[in-house]
């Protein structure tokens, strides 16, 4: 392939995941213009507590060191249908064939209070970063 070739793919595939990421985050303001009548603790159900644990992890930290100790899982979250932040679909279902998931518990589609869409960025951002890493840590080091 020519040097053309390669960065017009490379570029093609970093739109793709933009594009990707974008309609999430817009799924999840248009999802997350919620309104609760249940009172602040009802609603939160432990969402603010995740929230902050997902918001003081580094996923890409966190990548290396679990590739460091053999674990080559990625992250997945559901939506409509099972998501893996930051991959494109049919990466992150390869990685997963190959080497298995870690499902984060509380994701979704349907957003049920502020909360519960803060935990969903939070999570979904620290995913992102992690899977990447964990994507090119298997990449150069030939597992996949």
């Amino acid at each position: 392939m020519s040097g053309g070739e390669t960065g017009g793919g490379e570029h093609g595939k970093k739109m793709e995941k933009l594009s990707i990421y974008g309609s999430c985050l817009l799924l999840l303001f248009l999802f997350g213009c919620v309104s609760s009548n249940k009172p602040a603790a009802i609603a939160d159900s432990g969402f603010r507590q995740r929230t902050h644990q997902f918001t003081s992890r580094h996923g890409e930290q966190e990548a290396a060191k679990d590739f460091a100790n053999g674990v080559y899982a990625i992250y997945s979250a559901n939506a409509y249908t099972l998501y893996y932040p930051g991959l494109d679909i049919e990466v992150g279902g390869a990685v997963v064939k190959k080497f298995g998931v870690r499902h984060i518990e509380g994701t979704s589609d349907t957003i049920k209070s502020s909360e519960h869409r803060d935990f969903i960025l939070a999570a979904f951002h620290f995913a992102s970063k992690y899977n990447r890493k964990k994507l090119e840590l298997l990449k150069s080091s030939g597992k996949l």
